[in-house]
């Protein structure tokens, strides 16, 4: 029993040496919050490129960080040996394609001039040959055909004139009685000529009637596929003749098009060999970097302004800062800071370089959104006396809340309950603890307001640990 009370006062000793008492006493209570910053001037320019074509930026020299400059002086040398040879070889070459142009120009010129003259032949050729097909059709071979029956009708007339011309001979040697050895002769002759008529004649109606069936339709269907030929001939030409021609100007229009690419960006690379005497844009001081997302960034600028290295493209690696004190202050902060502050807000600007001097800055802007490193960017002012070197950082304190009166305990003290109010042990007189729900405030500096559930002279207890 005894070492049971033992150890049970040990353990009340242990609670007792934790517990600290803490009076409650009206006072001003004051909440600020501080805003770490990079010092800029708004008035800075960054310096990039943006290469056209030619990437290579190969540096030579470069100014040092800190260099005064004026608006045009170089800043960087670039090794332009690559890109010279280059536009010196490329401006030969655009010389030869330019001869070539000419001369297809020339070609389609006098083609041009070839299509007329030749789909003009072909178009009287072919009016020609419908004329005389025509002619044809109409005049020559029903000629032909009637000629041919009328030589059918002059070899019958020819065998009836020497049959006739036998019959009267011997009538007129019957009638004489007449049989001399010449008389005979004649007669014998006569019959001779209308043998051979008589045959001449069989002869010749076979040819007529040949050709009237056969050689004079075949003669009038091979016509008719001359024409058909010719006509065709004449589709095909008014066809093919001008595709050359135009076969010929898309060559053309080809050779102009490669030659305006290739003058294009001839100049484009000579654009880009005059942006390598990379200049100052404007009057003031070097800066290798430049000032992003409200951080002085120079690795990319580190890493590129050295000689033998390339320059990056589209990224700003130099700024030319104005000759002066910065003028804004550019900071991101938490979702806590960010809605304690708001525009106008003024706040006491401690300067690094002057630990026991202060001037004031305010808010110039505070971001609607986070960014993408879930802060909230921020503008300040700067005061005019403020001699803040653009690229220093610097904090600045705002009074974010603040009451005359207010009654506020250590932070230690509360306790969050299930239901989510929060309560502390309130001493009473008896020396006995009791549990309080309060309602809280405002938290500064380790200490909460209280806004009611205790009052002025009250002592509540916590563990200090």
């Amino acid at each position: 029993m005894k070492s049971k009370l033992t150890l049970l006062t040990v353990a009340l000793c242990f609670t007792t040496a934790g517990a600290e008492e803490y009076e409650l006493k009206k006072a001003l209570f004051e909440q600020t919050v501080k805003v770490q910053g990079l010092a800029v001037n708004e008035a800075a320019v960054e310096v990039s490129i943006t290469p056209k074509i030619w990437g290579d930026f190969i540096v030579e020299k470069v100014l040092p960080q800190g260099t005064k400059v004026k608006k045009g002086q170089q800043i960087i040398w670039i090794d332009t040996e690559k890109v010279d040879e280059y536009i010196a070889d490329k401006e030969i070459e655009r010389k030869v394609d330019i001869l070539n142009l000419k001369k297809a120009q020339q070609e389609l010129a006098e083609l041009k001039l070839k299509t007329e003259r030749d789909l003009l032949k072909a178009k009287k050729n072919y009016e020609r040959e419908v004329d005389n097909y025509k002619y044809y059709t109409e005049v020559e071979l029903p000629q032909s055909f009637a000629a041919t029956k009328f030589v059918a009708e002059k070899s019958i007339w020819g065998l009836e004139y020497t049959q006739e011309e036998l019959t009267q001979l011997l009538k007129m040697y019957e009638a004489d009685g007449l049989t001399e050895d010449t008389e005979e002769i004649i007669v014998q002759r006569a019959q001779n000529s209308v043998k051979s008529a008589t045959f001449d004649n069989e002869v010749k109606q076979k040819e007529v009637k040949r050709s009237l069936e056969k050689s004079l339709p075949r003669q009038a269907e091979d016509r008719r596929l001359q024409h058909e030929v010719a006509k065709s001939a004449w589709e095909f030409a008014q066809i093919n003749i001008p595709r050359a021609l135009e076969r010929k100007e898309l060559e053309v229009l080809k050779l102009v098009r490669a030659d305006k690419k290739k003058a294009d960006d001839l100049a484009k690379v000579k654009a880009d060999r005059a942006a390598m005497d990379v200049k100052a844009p404007a009057d003031g001081v070097l800066y290798f970097g430049n000032f992003k997302n409200n951080a002085w960034s120079r690795d990319l600028a580190i890493k590129t302004l050295i000689r033998g290295a390339k320059l990056p493209q589209k990224r700003a690696f130099i700024t030319i800062v104005p000759q002066g004190n910065a003028t804004q202050l550019v900071a991101s902060v938490d979702g806590f800071t960010s809605s304690r502050i708001s525009a106008k807000d003024t706040g006491l600007l401690k300067l690094p370089s002057q630990p026991y001097m202060s001037s004031e800055s305010s808010v110039v802007s505070i971001a609607d959104a986070p960014n993408l490193q879930g802060k909230w960017d921020v503008v300040l002012k700067l005061d005019k006396a403020a001699k803040l070197a653009v690229g220093e950082s610097a904090q600045v304190k705002f009074v974010s809340y603040n009451k005359a009166d207010a009654l506020s305990i250590p932070t230690k003290a509360v306790k969050e309950n299930a239901d989510g109010s929060y309560s502390v042990q309130l001493k009473m007189a008896d020396e006995k603890q009791e549990k309080v729900t309060i309602t809280l405030g405002q938290s500064a500096n380790g200490k909460v307001e209280v806004l009611s559930g205790l009052s002025e002279g009250q002592v509540i207890i916590y563990d200090a640990k």
